[in-house]
């Protein structure tokens, strides 16, 4: 599961980290809806208009780890359906069917 799981979590976490760094930089609205899931749960937790300090500085960590999981979540179906598709395209070949 490890093995299968490593890339997509590791590159899920560049990509959070790269999303994160030019949210909070740029204040973009395309950034806002890519990490739309974490900063939604953020303000859940803080309530909004803001918490107490243990509630701010607890949001943006566990924002982070919920986009995390989910681009993780989203690579590893892409390497999924990835995989698929070349093991379906190398058994036609090797049956001699011509791929429209």
């Amino acid at each position: 599961m490890l093995k299968t799981f490593g890339m997509p979590f590791a590159c899920s976490i560049a990509v959070v980290a790269l999303l994160t760094l030019l949210f909070y930089e740029l204040s973009s609205a395309v950034l806002f809806y890519l990490l739309f899931l974490g900063l939604a749960l953020g303000l859940m937790i803080t309530g909004g208009h803001g918490g107490t300090h243990f509630e701010e500085s607890l949001a943006p960590i566990v924002g982070v780890a919920v986009n995390t999981i989910f681009y993780a979540i989203l690579f590893r179906i892409l390497l999924f359906v990835r995989t698929r598709r070349r093991k379906n395209d190398s058994s036609r070949e090797s049956s001699g069917v011509e791929s429209t």
